[in-house]
């Protein structure tokens, strides 16, 4: 009798949990099909799929032909793609020579400066840049031809100030070569040197040849910003060249043009 009653409460204690699990799997399968209050069945949600993105390279920048005709790569006749310069202007090379008591000599490319003691204050500087191309260089004064000798002076008193005003003689040498002499027909005499302020308006000196050092000379108490080498197209009235004490007429000028 108890061996049946025991048989009988494991049977119906089996049953009860087959009959619950089959109860909560239906319920779990038909929650989304459930109507809601608006009487509408839920969509089950789906998984959220994040999407792959694919590495992809960027394109390189190609440079661009000078040639665009003539064919490609694949199909000949075509030019390499070419680099197109761009145009600079690019100032002369500058030097710095320091002037003391006993004045001082500064030399740049092609060129030597000869400052007589006093013409500058002593712990003044010039600053000579060049030889400089047409232009920056002031345009040559009318009837003449450049000979591509030309510089820019910076004159700085002690205090770094610019100096407004030269005391004394200074003197300008320009060494010439192979190019000045064809441009004058092998006669360095016609070479003539002009000074200008920063108007860029020349003064024309006669020179002083100096065949055996390839080299032509002028000297002016004149401040100048710019100086060059010219040779005349015709005969030109032309200041003397100057430097003694009394030698005061090279100031008014008699050739002062400009293009």
């Amino acid at each position: 009798m108890n061996t049946t009653t025991h048989r009988n409460g494991m049977a119906l204690a089996l049953f009860i949990l087959a009959f619950m699990g089959l109860v909560m799997l239906a319920w779990t399968s038909t929650t989304w099909a459930a109507p809601n209050a608006q009487g509408t069945v839920p969509t089950p949600p789906k998984p959220t799929v994040r999407p792959t993105v694919p590495l992809t390279a960027q394109p390189t920048a190609q440079p661009t032909s000078a040639d665009d005709g003539g064919g490609g790569q694949n199909n000949g006749g075509g030019s390499s793609p070419t680099v197109q310069p761009t145009a600079i202007v690019v100032p002369g090379p500058e030097s710095v020579c320091a002037i003391g008591e006993d004045g001082a000599q500064c030399s740049a490319t092609d060129l030597v400066v000869v400052i007589a003691a006093g013409a500058a204050p002593a712990g003044s500087a010039l600053t000579i840049e060049g030889p400089i191309a047409q232009p920056p260089c002031p345009a040559s004064p009318g009837g003449m031809t450049f000979l591509n000798r030309c510089y820019r002076f910076k004159w700085v008193g002690a205090d770094a100030q610019p100096l407004s005003a030269l005391n004394g003689p200074v003197q300008y040498c320009f060494a010439y070569g192979p190019e000045q002499l064809a441009l004058t027909n092998s006669q360095p005499e016609k070479m003539l040197v002009s000074f200008a302020d920063a108007s860029g308006a020349w003064s024309v000196v006669i020179p002083t040849p100096d065949p055996a050092g390839a080299r032509t000379c002028a000297t002016t108490n004149q401040l100048a910003v710019w100086s060059a080498l010219f040779v005349p197209d015709a005969v030109l009235p032309l200041l003397p060249t100057t430097g003694g004490a009394n030698a005061a007429g090279w100031m008014i000028p008699r050739v002062h043009s400009g293009k």
